[in-house]
């Protein structure tokens, strides 16, 4: 018999999300302008991840999924700053 307790479990070990919050804050690029990564939580094992980022224009808190965001620049890796996002592969 199946108690109450072990669903319980169950719906709480395979809905448990994963949010990861950076130390400092991620420089990145979105479809609404640049802005800084927050934190990111995992969709599971068939979705996207979400995004939290304050844009830099207005401050605003925006959520968008992992292939809406790009990292702004980082010159130890080579990555350059794409002026048009639409043109980001």
């Amino acid at each position: 018999m199946i108690e109450s307790s072990d669903l319980l479990w169950e719906a709480q070990f395979y809905n448990h999300a994963m949010i990861h919050e950076f130390r400092n804050p991620m420089p990145v690029v979105t479809p609404m302008g640049d802005g800084y990564a927050i934190y990111v939580e995992s969709g599971g094992m068939f979705e996207n991840d979400v995004w939290t980022v304050c844009l830099s224009k207005d401050g605003s808190i925006k959520h968008f999924q992992s292939s809406q965001v790009r990292m702004w620049q980082n010159a130890t890796f080579g990555i350059n700053k794409a002026n048009d996002f639409d043109s980001i592969s």
